[in-house]
């Protein structure tokens, strides 16, 4: 099952009533039982991929399970703290961010989400707001921090804590800030809501919710009757398991998974190709020109990885390649007419070149399948395309027919 595209996954939930829940991958196992649970109950599911040291090795098994995955999923990272964040969230991924400038100042607040996000479109991943923390967020407020900021989501506050510990929620403000944002919300949970006040989130425009499994609790509950560590972890990622597919039912997402496959783009990488010769430069210089590439283009917006290849034949016609591995269809745009990319071009890819052919790719992987790519047919005209059109014929029927 592909990723897909997180910025179509909330708006589809935001105008059928339900809400996605988004789970924090704290570990492979942890990771194992959302995916286990978003299976079972046929719901989409947002991986949400924490800060801290081990976010890249975090990020690279989510993504490959998303893509494993029989169910939509969306690869979320909520520590869009300034630009060069959200340029490393896309980096190693992730296809959306939050931007939380909720210590400042109000004004900068806005102008640190609005360049955040500007820059988030640029590499085309799904950017949200938060207007959240303690009190309840102003409706004016709202409206006016989604229009300045150009976001596409916007995490609120409508809740108060009451006596004995419970939560209640101001559902007229909630209403009113969905009317006047226009945009799907987003809230923070810690299992205090009720099913019920879950169910009405949904329903009165919150279409992300970010739900914390209670893993140390989990944990104690389970240690007494575990013997050995393995069948500890094996407890507790069933606990899990259980707890996150509990919200999937109560926000309504239960369900969904084809229905949201059928109204959603998919999430592709693309892959801009260069394969050329440089028979006039020495290796010395090649290779400069290799690195000096890798640098400049690995800080252009959008690009995930920059490679450099050279031939294992020597009789291929051409000798060396560059490999540059894009976030999405709009990150490819802005490396088009990137400044950096096309000085370089003009001042060392061009006078070292000769001989060079180039192209843009839209790539999937054997997870993700063929039948997602979006193929390019061009219809064959000259003798020679004729001749190998045969050739293609006569060889398919001879793989169907031994």
């Amino acid at each position: 099952m592909p990723i897909i595209d997180m910025k179509d996954m909330l708006n589809h939930a935001w105008r059928n009533g339900y809400a996605v829940g988004a789970f924090e991958v704290s570990s492979l196992e942890v990771l194992q039982a959302i995916i286990g649970a978003a299976e079972q109950h046929r719901a989409p599911v947002i991986l949400d991929i924490p800060d801290g040291e081990d976010c890249e090795l975090l990020m690279a098994a989510a993504e490959m399970a998303a893509r494993r995955a029989s169910v939509p999923a969306a690869l979320h990272c909520r520590w869009g703290y300034d630009i060069d964040s959200v340029l490393h969230a896309a980096r190693i991924g992730c296809n959306g961010v939050s931007v939380d400038g909720s210590g400042l100042s109000l004004g900068d607040h806005i102008e640190l989400t609005r360049e955040t996000c500007a820059m988030a479109k640029t590499c085309g991943i799904a950017c949200g707001g938060v207007l959240a923390g303690e009190g309840l967020t102003h409706v004016a407020e709202a409206k006016g921090f989604s229009e300045k900021t150009g976001i596409d989501f916007l995490e609120v506050s409508c809740s108060n804590r009451v006596s004995g510990g419970k939560v209640r929620l101001d559902w007229t403000r909630l209403r009113e800030i969905g009317e006047a944002v226009g945009i799907p919300l987003s809230a923070e949970s810690g299992g205090e809501l009720s099913d019920e006040q879950y169910r009405k989130l949904s329903a009165l425009g919150v279409a992300k919710v970010t739900c914390r499994i209670p893993l140390e609790d989990l944990a104690q509950k389970l240690i007494r009757g575990k013997s050995t560590l393995q069948s500890l972890l094996s407890g507790l990622a069933l606990a899990t398991e259980e707890e996150v597919g509990r919200y999937m039912l109560v926000l309504g997402a239960a369900g969904r998974a084809a229905e949201i496959l059928a109204r959603s783009r998919i999430w592709l990488n693309v892959e801009h190709i260069v394969v050329f010769n440089a028979p006039f430069c020495s290796e010395e210089e090649l290779r400069f020109a290799m690195k000096e590439g890798q640098r400049i283009m690995g800080g252009i917006p959008g690009v995930r990885a920059v490679l450099v290849g050279s031939v294992t034949e020597k009789s291929a016609r051409y000798r060396h390649c560059w490999l540059i591995l894009l976030a999405s269809p709009a990150a490819l745009e802005n490396f088009r007419k990137h400044p950096d990319q096309a000085a370089f071009e003009e001042k060392l890819l061009r006078p070292a070149t000769v001989d060079r052919i180039a192209g843009d790719y839209t790539i999937v992987d054997q997870d993700t399948g063929a039948e997602q790519l979006p193929l390019s047919i061009a219809q064959s005209a000259d003798a020679e395309n004729r001749n190998s059109e045969k050739r293609w014929q006569y060889n398919k029927w001879r793989v169907h027919h031994g």
